[in-house]
This record gives C-alpha cells, sequence and structure tokens, in this order.
C-alpha cells in the first residue's frame, strides 16, 4: 500500500465528512452518480426478473444495495447542510 493510502486511514470522521462535502459538484462525484446508476439499474434488472420466494437472499441483497446507493447522496447532503449550519452558528457567537 503506498503513503497516500495509508493516509487514508487517519482521516477523522470530520475530515471525511469534509472530503465528501468538497467533493460534490465535481467530475468525480458525476463519476460516482454514473456508477451509482448503473448499479440500480442492475438492481432493478435483478428485481424484476427474479421469483422473490425462490430466491429470497437475492433479492434481499439486492434491496439492500438499492437502499444504500439511494442513501448515500442524501448522507453526503445532510453532512453538507450540517457543516453549514456550524458555520452560520459559529459565525453567530
Amino acid at each position: 500500500m503506498n503513503k497516500n493510502n495509508e493516509d487514508l486511514f487517519d482521516l477523522s470522521q470530520k475530515q471525511m465528512d469534509s472530503l465528501l462535502v468538497d467533493m460534490l459538484n465535481t467530475r468525480y462525484w458525476v463519476a460516482i452518480k454514473k456508477y451509482c446508476e448503473i448499479g440500480l439499474s442492475s438492481i432493478n434488472s435483478t428485481l424484476s426478473s427474479v421469483d422473490p420466494f425462490k430466491e429470497p437472499t437475492l433479492c434481499a441483497r439486492a434491496q439492500g444495495s438499492k437502499m444504500a446507493l439511494n442513501e448515500f447522496e442524501r448522507y453526503i447532503y445532510s453532512i453538507k447542510e450540517r457543516m453549514e449550519k456550524e458555520a452560520e452558528n459559529n459565525e453567530n457567537k
């Protein structure tokens, strides 16, 4: 593992949150969103073609993955909102 990857493991939660928010509206974010959309398309295809009674585990995994991909963006925007509120509170002090 190179030094840059090792540094990633030393990030605090606040640093990780900041990096995720900084990533919004960048090419990296567009690439991640496209990847998620491809994943969601594949998951939706799986869910529409699998009998949940015959393959409940596969359906549960697909539904869990779908939920995670959908929540990822909401989570980052909630971090951004929280950080903005904290900054606003600090300015008002």
